[in-house]
């Protein structure tokens, strides 16, 4: 294994655009607190997390190849993520989310191949995941808590309605 990260953000309001980050602990680890801050386009493979941003803050997580971690995406706070490409990792996206306030919202993402597609974690309220508008690698949908084929949906995930075929323009700069 390399280093403990290969992007580590402290507090303020970065953008991070366009890399490729591999073979770390923590491929992008975000501590603090920031208003926002944002990923895009980057490359995030064969970490052990992928990217992890719980307790930083509201994150943008968009057009973004996310492959073969152990864990995709964890988050706890608001988040938008959309036009990712999640596969190949242990938990595609896991919440764990702070509270009401915090619900995330997932759309227009592609994810398959993961042993959980998007997994819920601990909570403080009783938070929904809004993950409507995802492909889930299968055209009827995805398992756990769906009645699909595809990768796995826990429990408070609002996925319906959801694609039937991959997102055209997910991951856009990996294709």
């Amino acid at each position: 294994m390399g280093n403990l990260a290969g992007i580590f953000v402290s507090p303020g309001h970065p953008t991070i655009l366009n890399n490729t980050i591999e073979n770390g602990i923590y491929g992008i680890l975000c501590m603090g607190y920031s208003k926002k801050f944002m990923i895009v386009m980057d490359i995030v493979s064969n970490n052990s997390c992928g990217i992890n941003s719980i307790f930083y803050g509201p994150a943008i997580i968009k057009y973004n190849l996310i492959s073969f971690n152990g864990a995709g995406i964890q988050f706890g706070e608001k988040a938008s993520i959309e036009y990712n490409i999640v596969k190949n990792n242990g938990d595609g996206i896991s919440v764990s989310a702070g509270g009401e306030n915090d619900s995330p919202s997932l759309h227009y993402n592609h994810i398959f191949n993961n042993t959980n597609g998007i997994r819920y974690g601990e909570t403080i309220g009783n938070v929904t995941i809004n993950a409507t508008y995802n492909y889930w690698g299968s055209p009827d949908g995805p398992s756990g808590y769906g009645n699909g084929h595809g990768d796995s949906a826990d429990k408070n995930i609002i996925f319906e309605p959801w694609l039937t075929e991959p997102v055209e323009n997910a991951g856009s700069r990996n294709k």
